[in-house]
């Protein structure tokens, strides 16, 4: 059995998982949260489904207040995840097509989009 110091039981679950297996919480003594990362991440998608109206409206206020910062974070993700951005993007496009037509035109309109020569 391992020492004391290289687990934690998990609050929900009960169970012995080593200290990785825990969020950390600076508030908490030990620096880690009570429950482990899978009791954690079920209990959040369970409050996220039971009040979805409430964490769309949060969402959407954060995006609002901090434009630049979530314009960096879709940038950098895009940057580290380029083919899913791409494969995305024409999943996209393939489903929509009218509205891919119309922001095609669009950017012609502004001039940010050559036409074929």
């Amino acid at each position: 059995m391992e020492s004391n110091l290289m687990v934690k039981t998990c609050s929900k679950c009960n169970e012995e998982k080593p200290l990785e297996g825990f969020g950390k919480n600076a508030k908490a003594r030990g620096g880690l949260q009570a429950r482990c990362k899978a009791c954690e991440a079920a209990y959040n998608k369970t409050y996220r489904e039971a009040n979805k109206e409430k964490e769309i409206a949060r969402t959407k206020a954060y995006r609002e207040a901090n434009p630049e910062k979530v314009a960096a974070k879709n940038k950098a993700w895009r940057a580290a995840n380029l083919e899913k951005a791409h494969a995305y993007d024409k999943a996209w496009r393939e489903s929509h097509p009218y509205a891919a037509l119309a922001g095609v035109a669009k950017g012609r309109a502004k001039g940010c989009i050559a036409l074929p020569s």
